[in-house]
């Protein structure tokens, strides 16, 4: 075959591509458009509103508005007292800064407590000669450790027997 022929072929297949993807969407759009729900669906028997109502829906509306804003300006010409609530907020820091303090010396004391009731516990019949010795700073015997052990970087002073 030739290349004129081949390019024909080609060509020719993907125009019969491109027209059962155009039949496919054409058959996809219409499914969507089955589907879209108008307004009229939506909305059912919604009825426009009469003149009278509409009359009535802007007196509640506007009856709303104006309490609206006479309670703004009532809340603006009374004012507030910034100065009290300034107060009021520095006495409540301080309060908490002071029941703070309190909660930390709580436990500082009960930590005392504790570390003085272990001491106590140590101090039994048994260990108060060993507690005196401490106390006076008497040492036991020290054992000289073995040279064999010891590395050979000299670790002594002077000359290891």
């Amino acid at each position: 075959m030739s290349d004129d022929a081949i390019a024909k072929k080609v060509l020719s297949t993907v125009g019969q591509i491109g027209l059962e993807t155009g039949k496919e969407i054409l058959k996809e759009g219409g499914k969507i458009g089955e589907t879209i729900i108008s307004g009229q669906e939506l909305l059912g028997n919604i009825k426009p509103m009469t003149e009278e109502e509409y009359k009535f829906k802007a007196e509640e509306e506007g009856k709303k508005s104006d309490k609206e804003m006479s309670d703004l300006r009532q809340n603006i010409s009374s004012g507030r007292n910034v100065e009290g609530e300034i107060e009021e907020v520095r006495r409540q820091r301080e309060q908490e800064e002071k029941e703070k303090e309190e909660r930390i010396l709580e436990e500082v004391a009960r930590q005392r407590e504790i570390e003085a009731m272990e001491l106590a516990s140590l101090e039994t019949p048994g260990n108060q000669k060993r507690s005196a010795a401490k106390m006076q700073g008497v040492k036991g015997k020290k054992s000289a450790p073995d040279p064999a052990a010891m590395s050979a970087t000299a670790e002594f002073k002077g000359k290891v027997d």
